[in-house]
Formats: C-alpha cells, sequence, structure tokens
C-alpha cells in the first residue's frame, strides 16, 4: 500500500537526485582518441639480417643492432610524431647510418659490406611482445650483413616499440595512458545508472512497502 511522503522528504530526495546528476554531468565519458602512431599501416620495422647462421655472424648482428639503435635511431625516432616525419629522418641519415654500420664491424675486425635500405619488404607472420603481426608488407629500415642470409633480428623503431628495454618506452606510456583513460571513463560512465537504480530501489522500498 502505497503511503503518503511528507514535504520534507520530497524536498530531501529532490536535493539527492540533483546533487547525483550534478556531481556527474561534468565527468561525461569521452571516445578515447587511439594515437595514429600505433595504427599498423603506420609501423616502420627495424630489420638486421646476419651474414650467416654461425655464431660469429649472429653475435656481430646482434651488437650492431644494440649499436645502431643506441647510436642513431632511438634519438630520431623520439624526434618523429608522424610516420612521414620518421621516414624523412631516415632517409636524411641513411647514409651516415650505413657509413657508421660499416666502421662499426670494421673496429670489430668484421670485414664484410653492409648496406642500409628503406623500403617496403614482405614479413612472415611474427609475434613480438603481446602483439601478433600477420604476414604481410611492411615499411621497413633494413640492414644487410654480407650475404644476409642468417638468422635476422627485427623490432618496431616507429612507433618506437623497441626501445629502451630497461625504461618503458614512449610507447609503453602511451599505451599505458590509453588504458588507464579507457578505464576511469568506463567507470565513470556506469556509476551514475548504477546510483540511479540504488535510489530507485530504495524509493520503491520506502513508498510501495
Amino acid at each position: 500500500m502505497m503511503i503518503k511522503a511528507k514535504p520534507v522528504v520530497i524536498i530531501i530526495l529532490c536535493m539527492l537526485f540533483a546533487l547525483i546528476f550534478w556531481g556527474n554531468s561534468g565527468r561525461m565519458p569521452r571516445p578515447v582518441e587511439k594515437d595514429a602512431r600505433f595504427m599498423r599501416e603506420n609501423y616502420i620495422r627495424f630489420h638486421v639480417l646476419a651474414h650467416s647462421d654461425a655464431p660469429w655472424d649472429q653475435q656481430q648482428k646482434n651488437e650492431l643492432k644494440d649499436y645502431l639503435l643506441e647510436e642513431y635511431l632511438f634519438s630520431l625516432m623520439r624526434a618523429a610524431k608522424t610516420k612521414k616525419e620518421a621516414l624523412e629522418l631516415l632517409e636524411r641519415k641513411r647514409n651516415e647510418i650505413e657509413e657508421g654500420a660499416a666502421a662499426y664491424l670494421n673496429s670489430k675486425d668484421y670485414n664484410l659490406p653492409v648496406k642500409v635500405e628503406i623500403g617496403t619488404h614482405p614479413f612472415p607472420i611474427r609475434r613480438y611482445g603481446n602483439e601478433i603481426y600477420p604476414a604481410g608488407e611492411y615499411t621497413a629500415l633494413r640492414v644487410l650483413i654480407g650475404d644476409a642470409s642468417g638468422e635476422n633480428w627485427w623490432c618496431v623503431i616507429f612507433p618506437p616499440l623497441c626501445f629502451p628495454l630497461a625504461t618503458p618506452s614512449e610507447a609503453e606510456a602511451q599505451v599505458s595512458s590509453e588504458v588507464v583513460s579507457a578505464e576511469k571513463e568506463a567507470e565513470e560512465k556506469n556509476s551514475s545508472p548504477r546510483i540511479y537504480w540504488k535510489v530507485v530501489e530504495w524509493l520503491r522500498m520506502l513508498f510501495f512497502n
């Protein structure tokens, strides 16, 4: 049986509803804007091909890729905001990177030719960290050592997903920020309906029980 509400109860309820919707009106969720850099068509790979699978050749490949990342690619890719900018920077520095790679290998008494090229190349399906990269054509900076017939190494240099390894990269920070933002907005989006239905249930119990 419905009971007659006192005016003071009605006033309190009106104030309660006003507080709920006023408190949430400034927190309306907005769509999370995905950073265009993290769309796969904007990725640029760094691909280093060893002379052969011999342990010495593989060692030189691994040491060279570390050198190039540290000496050139980390600073270059951090300066780029788009794939176009990244490619322009790489093209501008390509000869310097190639000369630097050759000088580094020569300093190790590893006297094989090295070539640096930028282009679109086919890649098989690969897993890198938590990401699966489908087989297909990808833009890449390739470093070919000698016959370039040995086991290769690769990572994504734009956006900078492969460095530095010891600390969170810009990419990791961006992804983390997007996840936190999405979770926060989802929580805020769901908070008003949850509070609303609690109040409705309370009113039902108050007036219809």
